[in-house]
């Protein structure tokens, strides 16, 4: 069995509610995508890329911008790893939020079944939620290490784990090579 050309194409908008910050109260914004995929061959398509930097970004950045992924179907497996970053000009750039991976493999086959059925599947919509950070689960500063109550701190106050998730919102579309060209 020989695999039909497919490509995936993924658009990516905005990331909200970024509540996480390394050494400032802002981050330089950019989100790395590495598209992982193998036909029921073994043959493997890898391919990495990365958004536009949103310069100062205190809780969103924006984006916008979409990517072609070429790969044959049917598929073993097709997953998508986004991972937001910031970006540093003097040291290494630095994982704002751990990586989260989206499986497509359903995706893929539903596209494949409803294009034999003649038909198109279109655009899906997803929000992808990021909720683990280096430290997440460090405790926060507060007088009560030396005291017995906390006495007005000094330390800001922790918000809750739960409000610091951030969303990534990604349209995904799979369509045959054939149909993309028409």
């Amino acid at each position: 069995v020989s695999g039909v050309d497919y490509e995936l194409r993924v658009r990516l908008h905005d990331v909200k509610n970024v509540s996480v910050f390394g050494d400032s109260e802002r981050n330089d914004l950019y989100i790395l995508l590495h598209f992982k995929c193998q036909d029921m061959l073994g043959k493997a398509f890898h391919r990495t890329v990365k958004t536009d930097c949103h310069k100062f970004a205190v809780h969103q950045g924006s984006f916008n911008q979409q990517w072609i992924f070429k790969f044959q179907a049917p598929v073993s497996t097709c997953v998508l790893k986004f991972t937001v970053m910031d970006k540093d000009n003097i040291s290494d750039d630095e994982q704002v939020y751990f990586p989260v991976e989206y499986a497509l493999d359903q995706l893929v086959r539903c596209a494949v079944m409803t294009e034999h059925d003649g038909n198109l599947m279109g655009m899906v919509t997803e929000r992808i939620t990021f909720n683990q950070w280096k430290g997440m689960y460090n405790t926060p500063g507060c007088c009560t290490r030396w005291a017995k109550r906390c006495f007005g701190c000094w330390y800001p106050k922790q918000r809750a784990k739960e409000d610091m998730y951030a969303d990534l919102k990604v349209e995904f579309e799979c369509v045959s090579a054939a149909a993309a060209e028409v």
